[in-house]
Parts: C-alpha cells; sequence; structure tokens
C-alpha cells in the first residue's frame, strides 16, 4: 500500500457543510485526458448546492475548476472528469485541493507516488490508501487484503472467506458414512470366509468316511 501524504484540512466554521475529497485516480489505466476524476463526498443529511465550490492541483498547476449548478444529496459521492474540470493531476507528485465559494481552502492532500490503474481513496479511519478498483460516484473500495504487520507469519483466515468451514464439515459427514459402509462389508466377507472354510471341513471329512 503506498499513501498519500496526510490530509491537511483548515478549521472551519461549523456552518460549512461536512463534504471532502473521497477519492482520485491520477494516473488511470488507459487515457489520462478522459479518465482521470476527482470525487467529493457529502457526509452531511441533507443535500448541498454546489455552486461556487471549487477543485484544483497544486498551487500554479491548472486552472480551478469552479461547479456550477450541481447539488449533490446526502451520501452522496461526486466524481468530476478531466474533460469536465480540466485538471491535469501529474503521475508523480501533485495536490487535490478543495475550496468553499468564499475560497476556503477544507480538504487537501499531496501525493508523490502513483501507480497505473490505481485510485487514492480515504478509508474509515481517514487515511489515504491506492486502490485498484476505481470507483467514480461509488462507494470507495478499499485494498482486499491489508498489509500484514512486519515480522508476521500468518496468513488470511481464507476459510471464513471461502466458506472452507462448511466444505470441512461436508467431508467429514459424507467420510463416516464411507467407513461405516467399509465396516460392514469387511465383516461380512469375514461370515463367507468363516461360511466356506465350514463347508469345506465338512466335505472332508464326508469323503474320508465314504472312504473307509
Amino acid at each position: 500500500m503506498i499513501a498519500a501524504n496526510a490530509p491537511t484540512t483548515p478549521i472551519l466554521n461549523a456552518t460549512v457543510p461536512d463534504i471532502f475529497i473521497s477519492e482520485f485516480l491520477p494516473n488511470p489505466a488507459g487515457s489520462d485526458n478522459e479518465l482521470e476524476f476527482i470525487e467529493i463526498f457529502n457526509n452531511e443529511n441533507y443535500p448541498v448546492d454546489l455552486t461556487g465550490w471549487q477543485l484544483d492541483d497544486e498551487e500554479g498547476g491548472s486552472k480551478p475548476y469552479t461547479i456550477d449548478g450541481i447539488i449533490i444529496k446526502p451520501n452522496e459521492y461526486l466524481a468530476f472528469f478531466r474533460p469536465q474540470t480540466k485538471i491535469a493531476l501529474n503521475n508523480n507528485q501533485d495536490s487535490v485541493r478543495l475550496f468553499t465559494p468564499d475560497n476556503q481552502l477544507i480538504d487537501q492532500t499531496n501525493y508523490d507516488k502513483t501507480q497505473e490503474g490505481f485510485s487514492y481513496v480515504k478509508d474509515p479511519d481517514d487515511d489515504w490508501q491506492q486502490s485498484p478498483t476505481p470507483t467514480p460516484n461509488e462507494i470507495n473500495v478499499l485494498p482486499a487484503i491489508a498489509e500484514m504487520p512486519t515480522g508476521s507469519t500468518s496468513t488470511p483466515e481464507l476459510g471464513k472467506i471461502l466458506g472452507a468451514e462448511n466444505i470441512t464439515d461436508s467431508k467429514e459427514s459424507q467420510t463416516t458414512p464411507f467407513f461405516q459402509s467399509t465396516n460392514k462389508l469387511q465383516h461380512l466377507i469375514a461370515i463367507a470366509l468363516v461360511s466356506v472354510l465350514i463347508i469345506i471341513v465338512i466335505l472332508v471329512k464326508l469323503t474320508n468316511r465314504n472312504k473307509k
């Protein structure tokens, strides 16, 4: 996992809606001109008119994009793609910033490394992670397997993920009747062999009597 630098969010007036950058894709697997995007999330329980809000990259980079006539719904993820914003995110080092209509910087994150096709997503702890599954306009998808602690030799409990516990139980339920059937068969064969031996002994005795 390659994380972006911690966002720097200035303290704001309590009346400013809780809207923040939730995901961005600086190095898509394909055309940067078409597929780059910056996504924001409305963490309020009411819609917010985004008219006058601005998205931007680092100072001195692309021209800021001013949002006009767009309302973001409660708990909505809203992505703005490069053809719309004209914001070109660098593949090596850049920033992503969000401003209110009165030019207050309310969210910013800086990054210095990217992987092609990986987006930066904000996790529930407000940390940035790179995800191989960009999800513009949708809930973020975090990496499937978290990093293992240094020196750890344990592996993920794949049994719980794949349902191996149920598979094991299923095998046990099938194995027991099989062995029970095998034991019964062996028992019948033993009885048959004993019976054959008894018959042979009787025939031998009868044969000896006839000879006398």
